[in-house]
């Protein structure tokens, strides 16, 4: 629940900043949903960032209660998955308020960055789930495995990772030139080429990887109390 609240509230303060920008910028011309975007890269943070560090108890706790290994990877795996999208719907709710909200108030603005377009492609929506659910499989196996050795180079993934996708998105949407439009535009164009049917067995087949991992990783772990 703490990552729902943790979407909810960084959602509203978003929502805030942005009433706050508008109003002190008058001539600005367009908007970004802070709100969902904040909602999403936040709550799905906290939920990843404490299902890693908090499968090894959870491990631990269900191999000792005669829990198979072959069971509990496939449920927590499913449980990951549902509360991943429990968080983007969160973000699309706030998403979608905010397209209401600012038009009312200032009605000559357009959308500049719009979360709930990116989020309701089931390539992004599925890639986000099934994606967000084998990372704290592969990583939670990580750190039960090596210690939390493992924090800075998740730490350091996660940060490239939002890093990247937050310079790409306004590269494109404001149409600056230089690397971080190339590489975006070079994404789109490698995503338009490729079939839905090509992008999914691509997702299909990162996933099936990762849990391969987590499991020869966890398959002989040994449990300690």
């Amino acid at each position: 629940m703490t990552f729902s609240i943790v979407a909810v509230i960084s959602g509203l303060v978003g929502i805030i900043i942005t009433l706050c920008i508008l109003r002190f910028n008058q001539a600005a011309e367009s908007y970004v949903q802070i709100g969902a975007l904040l909602a999403m890269l936040l709550g799905l943070a906290i939920f990843i960032f404490g299902e890693i560090f908090s499968l090894a108890n959870e491990f631990n706790l269900a191999v000792s209660m005669g829990i198979c290994r072959k069971y509990f990877l496939p449920a927590k795996y499913l449980m990951f998955s549902i509360n991943i999208v429990a968080t983007l719907i969160i973000a699309m709710i706030l998403g979608e308020i905010e397209k209401r909200l600012y038009p009312a108030i200032y009605p000559d603005l357009v959308c500049a960055l719009n979360v709930n377009d990116f989020l309701l492609h089931p390539i992004a929506f599925g890639g986000i789930i099934f994606g967000g659910a084998m990372l704290i499989l592969v990583f939670g196996a990580l750190v039960l495995r090596f210690s939390t050795k493992v924090f800075w180079v998740i730490w350091a993934l996660w940060m490239i990772s939002t890093m990247s996708f937050s310079k790409i998105a306004s590269a494109i949407n404001h149409a600056e030139g230089g690397f971080w439009k190339e590489l975006g535009d070079g994404i789109l164009q490698l995503l338009q080429n490729m079939s839905a049917g090509q992008i999914g067995l691509i997702v299909l087949g990162l996933t099936a990887l990762g849990y391969g991992i987590a499991y020869a990783l966890l398959r002989k772990q040994r449990v300690t109390l």
